[in-house]
């Protein structure tokens, strides 16, 4: 398959940034950065795709239903599937579990005060997320609710349920995913967008 063909290029010395993967639509990309990122192998993304279509955009959903309805077992439907954390509240001692639940209360308090953006971002810092996919798609997409919230004076719940609509539409093309990284990686990127650039290694996926 095309992450072995490359895994043996790079055995071979070959540069990941001399590779490109072309894609006939940006949701073949889904799969394949799955697999890419399970190789350990860089990647850049040149796919017109929403951020809101992201895996990233489902876990910001369940960040915000748990910090609107802020209770133990909301914390935990986060921690688990947003997956920021490799953590259960049942895993915490009391102590533990009653310090991030305060941590909770006080970040409920700031998304509602209209700092959803800085809200996100502490959320962030506190995990410890180093994956710069996540962190660029995160980033981007609480830099979007944080202009909703600011123009409309949105609530936590508000920003939510705009939050959801966007996920089901995602037909946007100002929330298209950013590119995060362009060192030596490979680049992913549609058939129309690769005429008139040049690759020493090309592989065709979906045709």
């Amino acid at each position: 398959n095309i992450v072995n063909q490359i895994q043996h290029l790079q055995s071979k010395g070959e540069k990941l940034s001399d590779m490109a993967i072309l894609i006939r639509k940006g949701n073949y990309a889904n799969s394949l950065q799955y697999h890419l990122t399970k190789a350990h192998i860089n990647y850049v993304l040149f796919v017109e795709k929403s951020v809101f279509g992201t895996y990233d955009a489902y876990t910001v959903r369940l960040l915000l239903e748990s910090l609107h309805d802020v209770k133990y077992k909301t914390i935990n439907t986060f921690l688990i599937l947003g997956k920021m954390a490799k953590i259960e509240m049942e895993h915490l001692s009391d102590e533990d579990q009653q310090d991030l639940y305060f941590r909770w209360i006080q970040w409920n308090q700031l998304a509602d005060s209209g700092r959803i953006y800085v809200t996100i971002q502490q959320l962030l810092h506190f995990f410890a997320i180093e994956d710069q996919e996540q962190i660029s798609n995160i980033s981007h997409i609480a830099e979007l609710l944080q202009e909703q919230q600011t123009q409309h004076h949105w609530s936590i719940y508000q920003c939510l349920q705009w939050l959801k609509e966007q996920i089901i539409i995602q037909n946007n093309q100002d929330y298209n995913t950013r590119v995060y990284n362009d060192g030596d990686a490979v680049k992913i990127m549609t058939i129309h967008k690769s005429k008139g650039l040049e690759f020493d290694h090309v592989f065709v996926l979906g045709l």
